[in-house]
C-alpha cells in the first residue's frame, strides 16, 4: 500500500480486537504519528456497536484509524455524519473491487450486500482530540467459518463472487476513500449524508426502530441533514440518532 497519508502503521496476525490496541496506543506517551493504522488478519474479541461480537473470520480486513481531530475538524458532535461517510468510503472500494454488485448502508454504521451484511464500523473517541474508526470488511473468508447463528445474517465476498481479491489493494483503496470522506469536515456534512442518501438500505420501505426497550414503526424517509434517520409514523414525522432499524413484517 502507497499511502503517504499513513504515518505509522502496526500489522499483526492475531489481536483481540485492533480498535482496543488503539485505545491501548492511544495512552501512551509520547503517542506514535498520526494517522496511524493498526490492522490484523484475525480478531478474537472484535466489537461492534453497543459492545455486540463482531466474526472477525480469517481471510477479511480488519483495520483500525487513529487519527488527530484537530486537523481533520472533527469532533465529537460529528460522530453520526462520520459514521455514514465511513460507510460510503466502504461502499465505493468494495463497488471498485466488485462493480457488478449492488451494495447499500444500513443506517448508522454498517454496509450491506444482498441484504446481508457485509462489512461494520464502529467510531470511538477516546478524548475529544482522537478518534478511533473502526472497520470489518468480509472480503476472503467465507460464512461457511462463521457461527451458525449468523450465517443467515452475514455475506463474504468471496461467497458471492467466488473469487479472491487483493485484500492489499482494497485497504490502499479504502484509505484513500477515507480522506476524501474527511475533506467533508467541518463545514459540507450535509452535502456528504446526501451522497450517502441514494445508498440507504430500506429508504421508502415500512421499518421498525428499536430504541430505548421501545420500538417505533413507521415508513423510512431517508436522513436528515444532521444525519438523523427519518420515519414517517401514524402521528407523523419523526427523526432518530440512535436505534436499530429492520424490516417491518
Amino acid at each position: 500500500m502507497n499511502n503517504n497519508w499513513i504515518q505509522t502503521a502496526e500489522h499483526h496476525q492475531v489481536i483481540d480486537s485492533t480498535s482496543n490496541r488503539a485505545k491501548e496506543i492511544l495512552r501512551q506517551n509520547p503517542i506514535p504519528a498520526l494517522p496511524m493504522l493498526i490492522d490484523a488478519d484475525s480478531q478474537t474479541a472484535a466489537r461492534g456497536r453497543d459492545n455486540h461480537s463482531w466474526w472477525s473470520g480469517s481471510g477479511g480486513i480488519f483495520l483500525t484509524l487513529i487519527l488527530d481531530a484537530v486537523p481533520h475538524h472533527l469532533e465529537r458532535s460529528h460522530v453520526p455524519q462520520l459514521s455514514l461517510g465511513i460507510g460510503l468510503a466502504v461502499l465505493k472500494t468494495l463497488r471498485r473491487h466488485s462493480p457488478e454488485q449492488t451494495f447499500h448502508i444500513k443506517w448508522p454504521n454498517d454496509v450491506y450486500l444482498n441484504n446481508r451484511k457485509i462489512a461494520g464500523i464502529l467510531i470511538e473517541s477516546p478524548s475529544p482530540q482522537h478518534f478511533v474508526i473502526g472497520v470489518g470488511i468480509n472480503t476472503n473468508n467465507t460464512v461457511c467459518d462463521a457461527p451458525a447463528e449468523i450465517r443467515e445474517k452475514i455475506t463474504t465476498l468471496r461467497d458471492v463472487l467466488h473469487r479472491e481479491i487483493d485484500n492489499h489493494r482494497v485497504t490502499g483503496d479504502f484509505i484513500t476513500e477515507v480522506q476524501r470522506i474527511l475533506a467533508f469536515f467541518p463545514n459540507h456534512t450535509e452535502t456528504l449524508v446526501q451522497q450517502v442518501e441514494p445508498h440507504l438500505l430500506m429508504r421508502h420501505q415500512p421499518v421498525s426502530l428499536t430504541i430505548g426497550g421501545q420500538t417505533v414503526t413507521g415508513t423510512c424517509l431517508g436522513l436528515a441533514p444532521n444525519a438523523s434517520l427519518r420515519i414517517l409514523t401514524d402521528t407523523g414525522e419523526r427523526t432518530f440518532l440512535s436505534g436499530v432499524i429492520s424490516y417491518r413484517t
